[in-house]
């Protein structure tokens, strides 16, 4: 769908911005509005700062942002010591028993991946199932300590590739995630010659 038509279409989605009680959406609704405002990020501070289409993408991104916000979903944690780098979306006020990050880090089976790996030849090897669970348990950490910092689009991406195979996988996560960040920055720095 063509940017100015989605942008258009998320606009219509009432917020009330000075309700008593602000409407909090789920992470389903809020998710698209996300997607968008990160997209008009990208252009906002990749754009030229005399392009008339970059003023376009800050405008849209700034409120974007502003209806997220009033969707009941904060930038940070709140607090001043939180570093910008740090920061994600998630909601304002916490409901119990869930967390507050707009994607969690998704809770794979590693001991159903690691047993099928395990038991892949016929019979068990216990060495298999052990590297495995070292691997898998190296990656998660890897990519526990990533998450926040990287782009909601990113995560779902590399969610769907790591569960490709089933039980999904944090080391084809961490993976997926070290290839898209390394792929990324190659491409900002990248100047077509001719």
């Amino acid at each position: 769908m063509n940017i100015k038509k989605y942008y258009f279409l998320l606009m219509l989605i009432p917020i009330t911005a000075n309700s008593a009680t602000p409407t909090t959406y789920s992470r389903e609704q809020i998710k698209p509005i996300v997607l968008a405002f990160e997209d008009l990020n990208d252009k906002c501070k990749g754009g030229s700062g005399d392009a008339p289409a970059t003023w376009v993408s800050c405008k849209k991104r700034d409120d974007l942002f502003t209806k997220i916000k009033n969707a009941g979903w904060c930038w940070g944690d709140g607090t001043s010591e939180q570093i910008e780098s740090d920061k994600q979306w998630q909601m304002c006020t916490s409901v119990p028993g869930e967390s507050p990050e707009l994607w969690p880090i998704p809770k794979f089976n590693v001991n159903a991946m690691c047993e099928k790996l395990a038991t892949s030849s016929g019979k068990t090897s216990e060495m298999v199932r052990q590297g495995c669970y070292q691997q898998e348990q190296a990656s998660y950490n890897t990519v526990k300590n990533l998450w926040m910092k990287i782009p909601l689009s990113m995560q779902e991406e590399c969610v769907a590739i790591a569960k490709a195979s089933g039980s999904g996988s944090y080391m084809v996560l961490d993976g997926c995630i070290t290839q898209e960040m390394s792929s990324k920055d190659s491409n900002e720095n990248f100047q077509f010659k001719y």
